[in-house]
């Protein structure tokens, strides 16, 4: 927030009664006002202003300060915005959580859990994935294309939703053979970031050494 003051002087323009050239001896009067002014931080205000907007009030029912300092406590309510970010996706319509009606209380709390175990999963994936892209000083494309290392997991499961695992069965000699179809070199990518289990699972060599 930036507060000024307006510093401003005020000088008298001169000029001649009658219209014309002034005589020699015609005296100049006062015809007009002309104000100048400049705007300056006012660094008082805005300090006042800041103490004020850097106060906000935190209420709690915990009163135990050794159990909860303020310092936690302030802690925990910015951590709030994960939580609420995270859960998003329960009204996004990829999950159709919406489409699930539920009478019982005992069923929506079963269903809170298994979507709060979703969550969990989620965004443990998600920590993984960018912990393993910075320390190798990886990036991936994002929507538009551009190298990041912080991408969101949803933005992965769609690169990975086309891949498609086609599977043939020989019934003479009993064999199933398996084939990995739509493995582009990008998504090949995601799948060795996320280990050994993820490569066996599509069928990736690990990198030999």
């Amino acid at each position: 927030m930036r507060l000024c003051r307006v510093e401003y002087t005020i000088e008298e323009e001169l000029g001649y009664a009658q219209k014309g050239r002034p005589k020699t001896e015609a005296t100049p009067v006062v015809v007009g006002y002309r104000i100048k002014s400049r705007l300056l931080d006012d660094e008082v205000a805005q300090a006042a202003a800041g103490n004020r907007l850097g106060r906000f009030i935190l209420g709690t029912n915990d009163l135990d300060e050794k159990r909860l300092p303020s310092s936690e406590l302030l802690v925990e309510y910015k951590g709030q915005q994960y939580n609420k970010r995270g859960f998003q996706f329960i009204k996004d319509k990829t999950f159709c959580v919406s489409s699930v009606f539920l009478k019982k209380p005992q069923r929506i709390d079963a269903l809170m859990m298994v979507m709060t175990l979703c969550l969990m999963v989620y965004n443990l994936g998600q920590y993984e994935l960018r912990r393993v892209l910075a320390k190798q000083a990886e990036t991936l494309p994002d929507q538009l294309g551009k190298p990041t290392q912080k991408p969101t997991l949803k933005w992965i499961f769609r690169q990975l939703d086309a891949i498609t695992v086609i599977r043939f069965y020989d019934k003479e000699n009993d064999v199933t053979q398996e084939m990995v179809a739509n493995l582009t070199p990008t998504r090949e990518k995601i799948i060795r970031l996320f280990g050994l289990n993820a490569q066996l699972i599509y069928g990736i060599e690990p990198p030999s050494g």
